[in-house]
């Protein structure tokens, strides 16, 4: 199988390299993000293309829509994301959101943060 290539401001872009820039911080997702790359419509695929030039990456996903945006943007300061400028796209019966990264945390406080997540919820 061919990678599309697709010009975005001029620069050669193609389809491994959305995958890859939209899931720079979380390649454990990467099988997610192919499946709705190739599951979403034309607008949601063009989206997600844009979203990748611009340096946005998944940081979340739910199933259904019942995930509020108030708890992505939660979600989103405690991953170094800027909760402010957060984006969302439906795809079948789930949602994946978007952000940009304004800061690198070092994996041991994502690692802690997570920790401490699931002893609250417990």
């Amino acid at each position: 199988m061919k990678a599309k290539i697709k010009e975005i401001n001029g620069e050669s872009f193609g389809t491994f390299d959305v995958i890859n820039a939209l899931t720079r911080s979380f390649p454990e997702w990467k099988e997610l993000v192919v499946d709705s790359y190739f599951a979403a419509k034309p607008q949601q695929r063009s989206l997600m293309e844009k979203w990748a030039k611009e340096g946005y990456e998944i940081f979340d996903w739910s199933t259904g829509v019942g995930r509020e945006r108030s708890m992505a943007e939660s979600e989103a300061k405690r991953k170094g994301i800027d909760p402010s400028d957060i984006h969302e796209i439906n795809i079948a019966n789930y949602t994946l959101w978007f952000g940009k990264k304004v800061m690198e945390l070092p994996p041991y406080t994502i690692w802690k943060a997570r920790i401490e997540t699931k002893e609250e919820t417990s």
